[in-house]
C-alpha cells in the first residue's frame, strides 16, 4: 500500500510541475507555436519583403516576444544580416536570461537561425544560450530543429 501512495504522490508532483510550467509559458506569451502562429497570421495579410523592410526601418522593440517575432520574419525572408542584428539585440534583453520559458525561446531562435547559418548559431551559443547545465541538455546542437 505504501508503494501505491508513493507512486500517486510522484504522479501528482509531476502533474503540478507540468501545470506550473505550461501556465508560465502561456502567461508570458512566448511559446514557439504562439509566435509562429502570430507570424503566419501577419504573413497571410502582408508581403514578407515589404514587412521585413518596414520592420528594419522601425526602432527595434525591447521585449523578448517582439524580438522573436521580428527574428522569425527576417529569417523567413532570408535576411541573414537582419537576423544577426536581431540576435544581437535579443542578447541584450534583460529578461532573456531569467525567463521561465527558456525552452520555447531557444526553440524559436534555433528554428529561425536554421542549420546552415553558422554565424547565427555561433552568436546564439556565445551570446544568448545560458551557460547552465540544464540548458546544455535542452540546447543539444546535434538536435537542431529542421526548417
Amino acid at each position: 500500500m505504501h508503494h501505491v501512495c508513493v507512486k500517486i504522490r510522484h504522479v501528482l508532483i509531476i502533474g503540478l510541475i507540468a501545470f506550473v510550467n505550461s501556465s508560465a509559458t502561456a502567461q508570458d506569451g512566448l511559446a514557439d507555436r504562439d509566435i509562429a502562429k502570430e507570424v503566419e497570421q501577419i504573413l497571410l495579410k502582408r508581403d514578407i519583403g515589404e514587412l521585413s523592410n518596414e520592420l528594419a526601418a522601425q526602432k527595434p522593440p525591447g521585449t523578448t516576444a517582439e524580438l522573436l517575432k521580428r527574428l522569425s520574419i527576417f529569417a523567413r525572408a532570408g535576411h541573414r544580416a537582419r537576423v544577426h542584428e536581431t540576435l544581437r539585440r535579443l542578447a541584450e534583453v534583460n529578461d532573456l536570461k531569467t525567463a521561465g520559458n527558456r525552452y520555447y525561446i531557444n526553440q524559436t531562435v534555433l528554428k529561425a537561425i536554421g542549420r546552415d547559418d553558422f554565424v547565427g548559431l555561433k552568436m546564439y551559443f556565445d551570446k544568448i544560450a545560458v551557460d547552465r547545465y540544464e540548458d546544455v541538455l535542452i540546447l543539444n546542437p546535434l538536435v537542431l530543429p529542421t526548417t
